[in-house]
């Protein structure tokens, strides 16, 4: 009888050993995923900030210079009266803040006249990405949109219905490729309105980052579960990649045209027991997603070029993936401190993850490797240095790049405005 409730005892505390090395090893999903985000995110563009010309913004002297709106938290700086050129075009720095964590959450370069505004959700159940930026772009006639959404995480477990599940602070959906995830987002937008115009070719370059990127995050997952699988806890953690997939697709719904794109990550676990059964999951991630929209085909092609240099020269900053990690290891050691509360057996486990102190300040060293990688959508790429050392990226049938202060000119060498640098190109 004794023997029986030892046993029964140990089977419990294994269960709950199970749960808690499961939260641990999605919060280093967080670690290095929510990373590559910020990484593949940045492959979307070059740090920026930014400008408008609208009478909602007012000057604040604390900002170095910056005007604010504090309705939406957007921000401008150096605000500019230097206009288009027939020779070449402007373009403004733009910041959107978010209000609810005080931090500016997305950094781009428009062209002169296009507008942006930013939405920001921290109610995400998901210990991996508990945040999501919504960040919505308007051309000057208001004919067509940009909307992009950071990164976004789900699980994919045959045990556990698809929804939001608080046991695990997990919301679980099932695997979708990035060609999958489009079609999904389009059914539930547009139902059977949206057809399928054009599938454009996958950027093999692209996918080498993505798969690199997972494989970083899977030596990271094996490096963070050596404690478990090495320490007898009777439970043994598996890791393998997923192969990384995207999509660029092109959808007409009514007289509007769209273009959807996504990259998409996924890491396979399986968490074996000799108490319990094994416990395969997939942890998979939207690195991004984007959606151009436009009222009609003419619209859509007149905008194209904007919209591919807007997307890349723009991307979510470091500061707000270093929150989402920030948020994400606070929801895990609180779940982490109050399974081991549940089980004694875990504790000494458990608190040795507690006091590990982790810092995001991996997330800059990590962004620097991919800076600079989606060229996807320009062709024919040609970068230049800015004066304060970033990068912008333009076609390389446009002449030449100058700068003025936050206010930059593309176009033709001889239509350079009074007072703009010339700016060299970066190799």
């Amino acid at each position: 009888m004794e023997e029986s409730q030892n046993n029964e005892e140990v089977k419990k505390q294994d269960e709950t050993q199970e749960k808690k090395t499961k939260t641990k090893s999605k919060k280093k999903v967080l670690i290095i995923a929510g990373i590559i985000v910020m990484l593949i995110l940045a492959i979307i563009g070059i740090l920026f900030g930014g400008d408008y010309y609208d009478d909602e913004y007012e000057y604040n002297p604390e900002t170095d210079g910056r005007y604010w709106n504090s309705e939406d938290g957007t921000a401008v700086t150096n605000k500019s009266s230097k206009k288009s050129t027939n020779q070449g075009k402007i373009y403004n720095r733009v910041a959107l803040n978010d209000t609810q964590a005080g931090i500016t959450a997305f950094e781009g370069l428009l062209p002169e006249g296009w507008t942006a505004t930013i939405q920001s959700n921290w109610n995400i159940v998901s210990s991996n990405v508990p945040g999501l930026e919504t960040v919505t772009i308007t051309s000057p006639d208001g004919k067509a949109s940009i909307v992009i959404d950071s990164n976004q995480a789900f699980a994919e477990n045959p045990r556990y219905a698809e929804g939001i599940n608080y046991d695990y602070y997990t919301t679980y959906l099932h695997y979708m490729t990035g060609d999958e995830f489009v079609q999904y987002y389009m059914d539930l937008t547009y139902g059977e309105e949206a057809v399928l115009e054009a599938d454009l070719e996958d950027d093999s370059d692209l996918l080498q980052q993505a798969n690199e990127c997972t494989n970083a995050l899977v030596e990271g997952v094996r490096a963070s579960s050596e404690w478990m699988n090495t320490g007898n806890y009777g439970v043994q953690l598996t890791v393998s990649p997923v192969p990384a997939t995207m999509s660029k697709r092109q959808y007409k719904v009514g007289e509007s045209y769209l273009e959807g794109s996504c990259v998409i990550i996924a890491v396979d676990g399986s968490l074996a027991s000799k108490y319990v059964a094994t416990n395969n999951n997939r942890d998979w991630e939207v690195l991004y997603s984007i959606v151009f929209k436009a009222d009609n085909k003419e619209t859509f092609d007149k905008y194209y070029n904007d919209y591919s240099f807007i997307i890349a020269n723009s991307q979510f900053t470091r500061d707000y993936y270093a929150l989402v990690e920030y948020v994400s290891s606070s929801i895990v050691n609180s779940y982490a401190q109050m399974y081991a509360a549940k089980s004694q057996a875990g504790l000494d486990a458990m608190n040795s993850y507690i006091d590990s102190n982790y810092s995001s300040t991996t997330s800059e060293s990590t962004n620097e490797k991919v800076m600079g990688m989606w060229d996807d959508y320009i062709n024919e790429v040609d970068s230049y240095q800015t004066l304060d050392g970033g990068t912008i990226k333009t076609s390389m049938y446009n002449d030449t790049v100058a700068q003025d202060g936050d206010t930059y000119y593309i176009g033709s060498k001889t239509g350079i405005p009074d007072g703009f640098t010339e700016l060299s190109k970066s190799y």
